[in-house]
């Protein structure tokens, strides 16, 4: 059981709400549901009622909360009283690079995987509260370092059973004006003299492939998100530019950054 995972559980219990709790967190919605999955078949119980309109505890659920509560209680006053970075390496990346990329890593106890947008994450790593950032974004400061470059290829996608022609969907963007898929969607409008388009802007990833599934809209997507996600299709008669994914460090950090990525090129 690890810490985290109770603070999960906590949040939760707090909003009602995943969503919510990863906002708060900064997670990813379906890794905050494994995570509280994993949490459950190691106690053995059944934490939380799945409804429409949200989360709300079990019995089993309200028992353990106290519990929560004082372990929470408990590290709080411990942080505060002692160091605990011991060999701990804190990771920021991007919704959709945590989605695509670090979901395996989530598990391991030296790994803490933190989601916020390219902006919060580079304030992040200048405030030292993340060690390491993975981002779709060239930053050029000497305050930090370049530690790996990885070329991402993206394309334009629509649900499967979606038969409209490319020019009669909806465009469906990030509203982070820093995300390259919409940089380059917007780019592509530009150029084709496409401007006067509808457009969809929507906050996080998860609803981004839910308007796609249930809706006549297209996007621009890493080709690894649409092949792992069952009811999308690539469109291949229109070829983007690929964008490049940056690991970053502060100039001065000396740890060895811990994953493996070979998969982004």
């Amino acid at each position: 059981m690890q810490i985290d995972d109770i603070k999960i559980f906590y949040e939760i219990a707090r909003f009602n709400s995943t969503i919510k709790a990863a906002n708060k967190l900064g997670y990813v919605q379906s890794n905050i549901s494994k995570r509280i999955a994993k949490l459950e078949i190691e106690l053995g119980k059944k934490l939380f009622y799945r409804t429409n309109k949200g989360m709300t505890l079990t019995t089993d659920g309200e028992r353990f909360l106290p519990y929560a509560e004082k372990i929470l209680s408990t590290v709080a006053d411990i942080e505060k009283n002692f160091s605990l970075r011991q060999n701990e390496v804190r990771i920021g990346a991007t919704q959709t690079i945590s989605k695509n990329y670090l979901q395996n890593y989530y598990f391991e106890d030296n790994i803490s995987i933190f989601t916020s947008s390219s902006k919060e994450l580079t304030q992040q790593l200048l405030d030292c509260t993340i060690d390491f950032m993975i981002v779709n974004k060239f930053i050029a400061t000497p305050e930090l370092k370049t530690i790996q470059t990885m070329k991402e290829t993206i394309s334009w996608t629509k649900a499967k059973k979606n038969t409209t022609d490319f020019l009669n969907n909806t465009i469906v963007v990030s509203r982070d004006t820093q995300c390259p898929y919409r940089i380059e969607t917007l780019d592509y409008l530009k150029k084709n003299n496409l401007t006067d388009k509808s457009i969809v802007e929507v906050d996080t990833l998860d609803v981004i492939l839910s308007v796609l599934e249930d809706n006549h809209a297209i996007a621009i997507l890493p080709e690894k998100t649409i092949s792992s996600t069952n009811h999308l299709q690539l469109i291949n008669d229109i070829v983007c530019n690929p964008v490049f994914i940056y690991v970053y460090s502060l100039s001065g950090n000396k740890l060895t950054f811990p994953l493996d990525l070979p998969d982004l090129n």
